[in-house]
């Protein structure tokens, strides 16, 4: 069957996907030596390949070069060393390690450099079609004016080499050398150091798509102006003395809500810091001054305890909850809706849009769902313990509001640590010894069903806890029905349960005063931010706790790696920006994802890192001032 031409558009697309390593096949060795990275060896080919079939296929064959003998060694099928296997006596050229295996050298899984490719230094892009390079070579050759263009269209309005040293004052070059020093490198640090700069370019155009997002319009019917007395008379009904943290986040909020656009806030804050004194003040002066307030929370039970709550500050305050179980048709007069997502389809339906959207615990819900009920003049506030990626990133490189809360007005202190399997006996025996102290315990799975990574299904679980505590185990669930999710918290509450075995429903909204230790079966299994919510749920009157993240089975170098922030750090939002290394941060313009490692328009296949991002921060700065300094003179 005849392949199918590639279209111009392929052709153009080409050039803008990033190699993700470069092999140096220019500079090779004429005899064998021990090395623990890949090396090119000249070699002659002293016999025919043997190819061991069974369980483990391999082939080996012979090789010299000139002075010692050594034996290449392929692992695998070895299918195109079936179809083209080297011939005795022929040169060759192989890259790989050169060790010892009894008696004699070995290079184990070498490559074979194809012919074309000696005395190169080949780019290598993982996960495309092999002629790639081919459409790359005709749009470098035939098409770089087009290509030229796709830059400018990027990058609108600005010459080539004020874009280029702004993403790295270090290089010197035009775009088109750019292109060619990725793709036709004449040498191995020339391609390294391209790679770099083209990664800091698709960083510039990030950083500044999400600024253009963070602009916005001059919208002054989104302003909503609260002033100090407005704060003072929905402060003063609160059972307790706001803290100074805050009290600066009202200040800094209510400036944010008083600018000719719509506010774009983050409220972070650990849970006990008081984030919903904060937004439950702004939402009640929002609402006397006639202004559509709605609070979307991630569950029924928050949101009842958010509407008791206002209730109880506010009785003059009108509250509706709007959730999956309520039924009740949306006000006509002017009322704070709280609710699940469930205020998604009711206010769409009555064409309901907030002038002021609060978004408890953010990472709960998709970028989509947090935006589908505000329309252009709305102010949105997030709140949360540990940030998104893509929030982190808005705050930290494109000007994004933040407010911190890290007072708190209790005193406690957590220890984290990761159990494995071998220390469950001695997680027991901790366990029981805070129940004979009169403390109490949670339990968190993965799921309720029988499945991932051999975990035991719920039955079994709870069954097995109610034998180590017979007559203490509570349950709870996101399958069970609202009447039994409620006796199950009534009787921990009413302290006839000590123990609650539970999935991630603990994350959010539940608040037992008791609570001294909280252990997380297969913690691999949950994200940062919902670990370090389930941890905010421990000792809430103060006092000593335990989180335990408990692994049955190993796990992998990247989830352990996760858990271990959270043994070392608590703070929420320093958790969010180390998050962000890990994970990338998502597109800042706003297309939907939460992280990720950065879609760049220019190259789609770049992996953006924060630390890229900071790098052409100060390049950008170090370029705007040469620029400025040139000018001048």
């Amino acid at each position: 069957m005849e392949q199918q031409q590639p279209n111009l558009s392929q052709i153009l697309d080409a050039p803008f996907i990033l190699p993700t390593q470069f092999e140096d096949f220019k500079t090779s060795f004429l005899q064998f030596g021990l090395s623990d990275k890949p090396l090119c060896f000249n070699c002659t080919v002293l016999s025919q390949p043997v190819f061991v079939n069974g369980p483990k296929p391999r082939a080996y064959f012979d090789v010299t070069d000139g002075l010692l003998k050594a034996r290449a060694t392929f692992f695998g099928s070895n299918y195109l060393l079936r179809q083209h296997p080297p011939k005795t006596g022929s040169r060759i050229l192989l890259q790989g390690k050169v060790s010892t295996w009894q008696s004699y050298l070995q290079v184990t899984n070498p490559y074979l450099v194809q012919p074309h490719e000696i005395g190169r230094i080949v780019p290598r892009y993982r996960g495309y079609d092999a002629d790639l390079p081919d459409r790359i070579a005709l749009a470098l050759d035939k098409h770089m004016r087009q290509l030229y263009q796709r830059f400018f269209d990027i990058f609108p309005g600005q010459h080539e080499r004020e874009i280029l040293s702004r993403a790295d004052p270090a290089f010197f070059f035009g775009f088109d050398q750019l292109l060619e020093a990725l793709h036709r490198p004449e040498a191995l640090d020339i391609a390294n150091e391209a790679l770099m700069v083209a990664t800091h370019l698709a960083a510039l155009e990030v950083l500044q798509r999400g600024r253009r997002m963070q602009v916005g319009l001059i919208r002054p019917e989104s302003v909503i102006r609260i002033t100090p007395a407005a704060i003072d008379a929905r402060v003063e009904p609160l059972p307790f003395t706001l803290t100074q943290d805050q009290s600066v986040a009202l200040h800094k909020l209510s400036g944010e809500l008083a600018e000719q656009k719509p506010m774009d806030a983050l409220l972070s804050g650990d849970v006990g810091t008081g984030k919903t004194a904060v937004f439950g003040v702004l939402a009640a002066a929002a609402w006397q001054q006639g202004k559509r307030v709605a609070i979307m929370v991630p569950n029924e039970l928050l949101a009842r305890q958010i509407a008791e709550e206002f209730a109880s500050w506010w009785p003059e305050t009108k509250v509706q909850q709007v959730t999956g179980s309520s039924k009740k048709a949306l006000p006509s007069d002017n009322t704070i809706l709280i609710g699940t997502t469930a205020l998604l389809n009711r206010t769409a339906a009555h064409g309901w849009i907030p002038d002021l959207l609060i978004v408890d615990e953010q990472h709960k819900y998709s970028e989509g769902q947090r935006s589908a009920m505000a329309g252009p003049n709305t102010n949105i506030l997030e709140a949360t313990a540990t940030c998104i990626p893509r929030s982190a990133a808005l705050v930290a490189f494109a000007g994004k509001c933040l407010c911190t809360l890290k007072q708190s007005p209790v005193v406690k202190q957590i220890r984290s640590q990761i159990y494995p399997a071998a220390l469950a006996k001695d997680l027991l025996a901790e366990l029981r010894q805070l129940i004979a102290d009169g403390k109490q315990i949670a339990i968190v799975y993965p799921t309720v069903a029988e499945g991932v990574r051999g975990l035991k299904d719920w039955t079994s679980a709870s069954t097995r806890w109610e034998r180590a505590f017979p007559g203490r185990v509570a349950l709870l669930n996101g399958r069970m029905k609202s009447a039994e999710k409620q006796a199950a918290i009534d009787s921990l509450f009413a302290r006839d349960k000590d123990v609650l075995v539970t999935t991630s429903a603990i994350e959010v909204g539940l608040t037992l005063p008791d609570l001294a230790a909280v252990v997380v079966v297969h913690g691999e299994q949950f994200g940062i931010s919902q670990l370090h919510q389930m941890r905010g749920r421990i000792a809430r009157k103060g006092g000593t706790g335990l989180f335990a993240m408990y692994l049955p089975l190993d796990v992998e170098d990247d989830a352990l790696e996760r858990l271990h922030l959270l043994e070392q750090e608590s703070d929420g939002f320093v958790l969010a920006e180390q998050d962000l290394e890990l994970r990338g941060f998502g597109d800042l313009d706003g297309n939907g994802r939460q992280h990720g490692h950065g879609l760049s328009q220019l190259f789609p296949s770049v992996r953006l890192r924060p630390s890229d991002i900071r790098y052409t921060q100060k390049a950008e700065h170090a370029a705007s001032v040469y620029l400025v300094e040139h000018a001048q003179n």
